[in-house]
């Protein structure tokens, strides 16, 4: 399994303690923290997806199964590939480092 990370406003950064807290509880998962700019790279066999995700990059995913957005609003992901795909979409605004490690992997 992949989970691609992508910071933003809300999750600035993320610390290695919590990526490696996400890899074991993935079941030695790949874990990639990305910029917006390079997550285009990776997102195209990345299974669980922590940041915003545009149509863009959208398009050029193969094997996304769940986006967690960490931005309040869900608009940004009304495009009709997205609102038409299988692909699970849940968000959580405020972070708590209690379910940080195992958020990506709820619904895998």
């Amino acid at each position: 399994m992949k989970i691609l990370i992508i910071p933003g406003l809300t999750l600035p950064s993320i610390s290695d303690t919590d990526i490696e807290r996400i890899r074991v509880a993935g079941g030695n998962a790949d874990v990639v923290v990305s910029t917006p700019e390079e997550a285009i790279e990776h997102v195209g066999d990345s299974d669980v997806l922590l940041g915003l995700l545009s149509k863009r990059m959208f398009l050029a995913s193969n094997r996304l199964k769940w986006v967690h957005a960490i931005a309040s609003g869900v608009d940004m992901f009304l495009y009709d590939e997205f609102v038409l795909s299988d692909v699970i979409l849940t968000v959580k605004r405020v972070w708590s480092a209690n379910i940080l490690p195992t958020t990506p992997l709820g619904f895998c």
